[in-house]
């Protein structure tokens, strides 16, 4: 096939959120790279009112002939969704879409020309974005790294919202078989993981994907959201064990923070405070994970229930 004219098929689950999919699915469509398929994974339970509205919305692109909408028969969870779009996928690249944020026009061309003009140790790219809120830009981030990111995503140094911004040749995705369907949340993470281990990930330094944060559907609560932090290291602990001693103090700090900040938004100050010690006991945190626990505190303290 010409190069740079390779099938892209962009997967878009789908959960409560009829109002923003149109969004979602007009920026894919509208891309300036035209080999493109678009499957749409509706992840809501058939008797919710999600669904029907879903429903009413895929209507409308009922003539698209480049567009799948799939139907699940009870609602699963985001990997299941993903993984089931793959199954419908054609394409010889795999993107992702969250269904409440955008694609600029020229994302997957950008893309795609990025991984074609690298050697074959590169599988995958993502690329910057902007985070709007309320309808403004409050943040763009474009200063990423490129390569073998495994110990950044442990440490989490940087976050590459894979969930809209990665694109990775079908054949790895199928080699790696997909996202592991046991994990609720921290997906992609978990799948870049093991990615990581064979091959390297590419980036288009310019903010390609706008970041919508308005929705809190799904915004953990600190229980469920300490229970997939366990499941996620766990998982890796032999790969982790390969790095030095200080760096896992650095990893496993971060992680214990990002928990305890989800309790402070919660006003679940106990079980904070007890994250935050063993946070604490791993290395000692920096002025800026202070600065971002103030704010979470504050966060909780003028959120509305």
């Amino acid at each position: 096939m010409e190069k740079f004219n390779r099938k892209v098929s962009i997967i878009i689950p789908t959960y409560k959120r009829p109002d923003n999919l149109a969004r979602a699915i007009n920026s894919a469509l509208n891309q300036t790279y035209t080999n493109i398929e678009v499957i749409v994974v509706d992840d809501n339970n058939p008797e919710a009112i999600y669904r029907e509205e879903t429903e009413k919305l895929m209507a409308q692109y009922s003539e698209c002939k480049n567009i799948k909408y799939i139907r699940h028969s009870r609602n699963f969870n985001g990997a299941v969704a993903r993984n089931t779009g793959y199954t419908y996928a054609e394409g010889e690249y795999i993107g992702f879409l969250d269904d409440d944020d955008e694609f600029e026009k020229n994302k997957i061309q950008l893309q795609v020309e990025k991984l074609e003009s690298l050697t074959s140790e590169y599988k995958g790219v993502y690329c910057g974005y902007k985070v709007i809120l309320n309808g403004k830009e409050i943040s763009r981030v474009t200063a990423l790294p490129e390569g073998n990111l495994q110990l950044d995503l442990f440490q989490m140094n940087y976050s590459l919202k894979a969930g809209s911004g990665l694109l990775v040749e079908e054949s790895v995705f199928k080699e790696l078989g997909g996202f592991d369907e046991s994990f609720n949340r921290h997906q992609d993470y978990e799948f870049l993981i093991r990615f990581f281990e064979k091959y390297k990930l590419a980036c288009v330094f310019k903010p390609l994907v706008k970041i919508y944060n308005d929705s809190r559907i799904n915004y953990p609560d600190g229980k469920s959201f300490s229970q997939i932090k366990q499941q996620y290291l766990n998982k890796y602990l032999s790969i982790l064990h390969k790095y030095p001693k200080k760096q896992r103090a650095i990893i496993y700090k971060n992680h214990w923070l990002e928990i305890s900040k989800v309790f402070m938004i919660n006003r679940d100050y106990l079980d904070a405070l007890h994250f935050l010690i063993k946070a604490i006991k791993m290395k000692f945190p920096t002025i800026r994970n202070w600065r971002a626990l103030l704010g979470c505190f504050i966060k909780g303290i003028l959120k509305k229930y």
